[in-house]
């Protein structure tokens, strides 16, 4: 129908002189569609240079310099990066509020700690302190563990607005600083073996291995031979025949008590008495069998077991206040400029 209008409209000639009326609300109609026709390019043309500004401005602020530390500059979005970068750190012991808290307790003290961060690799460059590659890809593998998958791992960086190229980057800086740290200060802290005697007769209450527990598991993945193996388990077979015999998968275990093992499985081994074997337990898909098989008692460690930790105790007792004295004369020697 409409077309059938066009072509109409389109046949009939209008004389330019004769009607001028006609002719004139036409010129009229030209000039105000024309008028109209401006105006929506004028907002379409103002909306576009209001979106391209907004992002300017963005950018801008991304990149605006908040700190310069010697030659190098620290931007707003450096800092931003620092910290999905820390969060990322972080969510390897944390998750959840408790994540969230940290952060939110890490938020004041950032800023310093990134222009500590730009201190310490400054004096790595000049120390000439290289990275073993082996050493990094071994870390990035770590991380990347704690996910179920490679896809995980990605969506987690993508989510946090961090590419691969961007974690390795920071790890590189990370390893870096630990060596710089290793060579200026933790390798300077010498702890004689007398220290550590002192320390150890001043601690004993401290060095003593709580009771454990030592049991076996029986698993068996044949929902068939559940029963069967129960039976022969109650009427006192040993779990090794029964593992060997039937193909199951076995294991031997030491533990202590409290949160090493899941809450359910822990109340039904500690509540054996040495020699007594649980009901089958089912765990995900497959059934397991415990059987305790003994208690060892709590006791004293001696000073050859534990003078490598009570070293590691003092070096670290002393890294703080060395660290805060090597950080404080490397920001008395540089030029450390913050902008508002």
């Amino acid at each position: 129908m409409m077309d059938k209008f066009k072509t109409q409209s389109a046949k009939r000639k209008v004389p330019r002189h004769k009607n001028k009326s006609i002719a004139g609300s036409r010129l009229q109609w030209n000039i105000l569609a024309g008028k109209v026709l401006s105006a929506k390019l004028f907002v379409l043309s103002f909306s576009f240079t209001l979106c391209a500004l907004c992002f300017a401005l963005n950018c801008y602020a991304q990149e605006k310099i908040i700190v310069i530390v010697n030659s190098e500059a620290i931007t707003r979005r450096d800092l931003q990066d620092f910290s999905n970068f820390m969060r990322m750190q972080m969510a390897q012991e944390y998750t959840g509020k408790q994540l969230d808290d940290k952060m939110e307790q890490m938020e004041p003290e950032l800023l310093w700690k990134l222009i500590e961060d730009r201190l310490i690799l400054q004096q790595a460059k000049k120390d000439d302190i290289v990275l073993n590659p082996e050493v990094l890809e071994s870390r990035i593998n770590q991380i990347k563990g704690n996910y179920r998958s490679e896809a995980d791992f990605r969506d987690d960086l993508s989510s946090q607005g961090i590419t691969q190229a961007d974690l390795e980057e920071k790890i590189s800086e990370q390893m870096l600083m630990y060596a710089v740290i290793e060579e200026n200060v933790r390798g300077k802290i010498i702890v004689t073996p007398s220290e550590v005697t002192t320390y150890y007769q001043q601690h004993k209450q401290d060095f003593k291995e709580p009771q454990q527990w030592e049991f076996r598991t029986l698993r068996i993945d044949d929902r068939g031979l559940v029963d069967k193996v129960s039976r022969a388990v109650k009427n006192g077979e040993g779990l090794e025949d029964l593992a060997q015999r039937y193909s199951l998968s076995m294991n031997k275990i030491r533990v202590y008590r409290g949160g090493e093992l899941r809450e359910d499985i822990e109340k039904t081994v500690f509540d054996l008495k040495p020699g007594e074997s649980s009901k089958p337990f089912k765990i995900d898909r497959a059934y397991y069998i415990f059987r305790l098989d003994s208690l060892i008692p709590p006791r004293e460690l001696s000073l050859e077991e534990v003078q490598e930790d009570i070293r590691l105790i003092l070096v670290n007792n002393e890294m703080g206040e060395k660290m805060d004295v090597w950080l404080q004369e490397l920001k008395d020697l540089s030029y450390i400029k913050t902008f508002k």
